[in-house]
């Protein structure tokens, strides 16, 4: 797991050195992703006149002596800087080496070359893992990259006339100070206001992309031209090949899907570095630690975290889960205030707001598994891929509430809203969303900040942009069930704009390595061939998973109800922190209101305090984008760290 960084001009550069001054500078602003090497090429002629400079930063999981980037190939016709882990790599090895290819390393990065140069740009297509690499081809003069699947791994990018510009982080980006400062864009601004995150290939600067998940691109300096092919697309989004009869045919399903995620695990335990897993104590963590434990003959390291109060931590259960597996597990009791104290480092490390509160404690579980391992595995993916989410089960009842006239349902969720007490916030959720208007609408209410009529009034009342009019509804497919299409939706857009996101920032915070065996494509594959009922049946979600596991982990934990990890922000916010939440976003002089309505802020934090709605969520996420563009700006941000907070918990 590493930090790449790379520059392409297509200018005459009267001094070289100073393109690799700039990619130094980048690279150096992701020295935790990477802090155990580094390597900048000397720079290259581009073909255009212009240069080439690749860099990298290195955390050292494989092959830690031969694994040095960025690395070339074949008298040097090829570069690569490389992030992530191919988990086939060795068989993919051993079949480029039958097919003459010699290696002088056993890292998985030179296989990533000799791919590349025997397969071309179909080589991403061998590739079972996370990754986002660019290669500097000599030969063809020509920049290809690709990121994987789910977008696990970040690619970021800048083209404009003075060339290609890519990064891991878009800190980079801003730590070049020879390139035009990004400027915020409002529009994505408005996305997270919507829907937490930054929608399609969008991010809060200006200028600078995403490359898509599933995605290569082939940069062509000599008419600075990108283009771009989709090389995977999610089995969900795709009519169901209806191959269940035969599956069947092969013994109980639940043992097949086992049998595979135990592979997924296995070959994810490749690593030269100590390693461990996240344990939350819930079945999807329970299940990938019972399965480390067949693979390994010393103790599974776990780590743990959570909160004193009982009702809100899981502790109990993960000690549980490690006293089963005699794990050599490790814990860490967190304080409310911390949530403040360092949501400012959570949002400098995510390049933007904090989508959830349990960043924050990602964040400290992060740094408390870095002292004793590099790696980790987690249960992460789960739910999009196999239906875990309450919004799976209750996405069975749409099309009962699509008979509803659109005047009655407007009649409906205005009655909910105002009738039904605050206390109730997952039943309104749940109803609101039932009885959205289109799938478009239902899909962003399921897990968004606020709805779209809160959304314009902060805005001034601005029409919808295309990010929530077509991003979750361009994953309704006729003929597509109603469990797939939302699935489709979760891999797609939720997973690589959020979670994974989160996942990578936080632990990247600390250099450590998260690998997650529910996201193996092979996995995904195979459930997608399945009814819907291995999946989601009735209330009951992850089926197959629970049926898989009843032979490998304790009834109490599969029969477990899932409680996540739950911040009291909602009290927080009409309690200890109703001060400090005004202060940021309220008050005058918040940089939010160059953006947003200060009056709608104003009347958002009121309703809240005064308990008539709960707005936790677009508050919170109101709070992160006012430290966020604080930071942006060089402004100080005072982390508020007090007794009334850990009183109040």
């Amino acid at each position: 797991m590493c930090g790449i960084a790379g520059i392409v001009t297509t200018y005459d550069v009267p001094s070289p050195a100073v393109i690799g001054a700039r990619v130094k500078s980048m690279t150096d602003s992701l020295a935790h992703r990477g802090p155990d090497g580094e390597g900048i090429t000397d720079a290259m002629p581009s073909g255009s006149g212009g240069s080439v400079v690749l860099g990298h930063r290195r955390l050292s999981i494989v092959d830690l002596a031969g694994g040095v980037q960025p690395m070339s190939c074949a008298a040097d016709a090829s570069w690569l800087t490389f992030n992530g882990e191919i988990y086939n790599f060795p068989a993919l090895r051993q079949q480029l080496s039958d097919l003459g290819y010699r290696f002088d390393t056993h890292s998985d990065t030179e296989v990533v070359l000799a791919a590349y140069k025997h397969y071309g740009a179909d080589c991403v297509r061998q590739f079972n893992g996370m990754f986002a690499f660019a290669i500097w081809d000599c030969e063809t003069q020509t920049l290809f990259m690709a990121r994987d699947a789910y977008g696990k791994k970040p690619f970021y990018y800048r083209l404009d006339d003075n060339g290609f510009q890519f990064a891991s982080e878009l800190k980079a980006f801003t730590a070049d100070a020879h390139a035009s400062a990004p400027e915020v864009n409002e529009a994505t601004l408005r996305d997270c206001t919507l829907l937490r995150y930054a929608a399609g290939e969008s991010t809060l600067l200006k200028s600078i992309l995403k490359l898509d998940p599933g995605t290569f691109a082939i940069y062509n300096p000599a008419n600075n031209t990108l283009d771009k092919t989709r090389f995977y697309q999610h089995p969900d989004t795709q009519p169901r090949q209806d191959n269940a009869a035969s599956i069947e045919a092969e013994g109980p399903v639940h043992e097949q899907f086992l049998t595979l995620l135990d592979n997924a695990v296995a070959c994810r335990l490749n690593c030269d570095v100590p390693f461990g897993a996240f344990l939350s104590g819930g079945i999807d963590s329970t299940v990938i630690v019972a399965l480390m434990t067949r693979h390994m003959s010393t103790p599974v390291k776990t780590f743990s975290i959570g909160f004193e109060q009982k009702n809100l931590s899981e502790l109990d259960s993960a000690r549980l889960v490690a006293d089963t597996y005699g794990t050599d597990h490790h814990e860490k009791v967190i304080q409310p205030e911390d949530f403040i104290t360092y949501l400012p480092e959570a949002i400098y490390y995510r390049d933007g707001p904090v989508s959830e509160p349990s960043d924050v404690p990602i964040l400290l579980l992060s740094r408390l598994a870095s002292e004793k391992v590099k790696m980790v595995l987690t249960g992460e993916g789960s739910d999009e891929v196999l239906g875990g989410y309450p919004k799976h089960a209750y996405e069975q009842y749409a099309a009962y509430a699509a008979f509803i006239p659109r005047p009655m349902r407007k009649v409906l969720r205005s009655a909910v809203r105002h009738r039904l007490p605050v206390q109730h916030e997952k039943i309104k959720c749940a109803l609101n969303s039932l009885l959205a208007d289109s799938t478009t609408d239902r899909m962003q209410r399921w897990f968004g900040s606020t709805d779209l009529k809160i959304c314009n009034a902060l805005h001034g009342g601005t029409s919808p942009r295309s990010a929530e009019t077509t991003e979750p509804g361009r994953f309704h497919y006729e003929g597509g069930s109603a469990l797939r299409n939302i699935l489709a939706f979760d891999q797609s857009v939720w997973l690589p704009n959020n979670l994974l996101e989160r996942g990578d920032r936080m632990t990247m915070a600390a250099s450590l390595e998260a690998r997650m065996p529910f996201l193996d494509i092979r996995l995904a594959q195979f459930v997608s061939q399945l009814p819907d009922h291995y999946r989601v049946r009735g209330k009951r979600t992850k089926w197959i998973l629970r049926e898989a596991a009843k032979d490998i982990i304790p009834d109490k934990i599969i029969q477990r109800k899932k409680l996540g990890f739950k911040v009291p922000i909602e009290q927080w916010f009409r309690t200890s922190l109703s001060d400090y939440l005004h202060d940021l976003i309220a008050a005058p002089g918040a940089c939010l209101h160059e953006y947003l309505d200060a009056a709608v802020i104003q009347k958002l934090f009121k309703e809240h305090l005064d308990n008539r709605q709960n707005h936790e969520k677009i508050l919170w996420s109101l709070l992160n984008m006012e430290i966020w563009l604080r930071q942006i700006q060089g402004m100080e941000v005072d982390t508020h760290s007090s007794d009334t907070v850990a009183r109040s918990a």
